[in-house]
């Protein structure tokens, strides 16, 4: 065997040592920085999809991946800023009776949830009857009549722009290991929610 046999054969394996290097400094590299997959909107997203619910009920949201449209309402009781409320997800509620409370429910969470609630009228401007920041509102409303519900996540620092959490519709007593509701919030609107029209005006 020659030499230059000899050092061919020596070559070989530091070379294969660099190639396996280099496939795993790739490899760090895209463990270091992941691709996170974008979540989708959500189905009721904007305010001409709101989601159909009944009260009492009680209704799962999640917001994630959810958006802010420009010609949405800003509720009175959002914290003040550029993003006042961040990722809603809209709901269309009925009820049988004449005052409607809304509460809720999350935990290990640093989602900090506005509900807000609007009429609409036949020309399909909104006006808010109830707000509120303190995980529970209720108001007073007329039987039969349908109300937009926005569920949306306070603009403050520290907490996160989306979330999960149970959302008890009607009566406490009517939900089975429902936690009682909290103090009742009707702030009133201070924003004119009743001259943006809304995309669709049918409920």
């Amino acid at each position: 065997m020659t030499s230059a046999m000899c050092d061919a054969g020596h070559r070989k394996p530091s070379g294969l040592r660099l190639a396996l290097a280099g496939v795993f400094v790739v490899l760090a590299v895209l463990a270091a920085s992941p691709v996170s997959a974008e979540v989708p909107p959500p189905a009721n997203d904007r305010p001409a999809n709101a989601q159909s619910v009944g009260a009492p009920n009680l209704v799962l949201v999640d917001t994630s991946g959810a958006t802010v449209d420009r010609d949405e309402p800003v509720p009175s009781c959002a914290p003040p800023g550029t993003e006042p409320i961040r990722r809603t997800v809209w709901y269309r509620v009925v009820t049988s009776e004449t005052a409607l409370p809304i509460a809720a429910v999350g935990e290990g969470t640093s989602f900090r949830p506005i509900l807000a609630l609007y009429s609409r009228d036949s020309a399909g401007r909104l006006t808010q009857i109830a707000c509120s920041t303190a995980l529970s509102l209720r108001a007073t409303v007329n039987t039969g009549q349908t109300y937009l519900l926005p569920v949306g996540a306070a603009g403050l620092a520290g907490y996160a722009d989306s979330g999960k959490l149970d959302l008890i519709l009607g009566p406490a007593e009517g939900q089975a290991g429902s936690p009682g509701l909290g103090p009742s919030d009707t702030t009133p609107p201070t924003t004119p929610a009743a001259d943006s029209p809304a995309p669709n005006a049918n409920l």
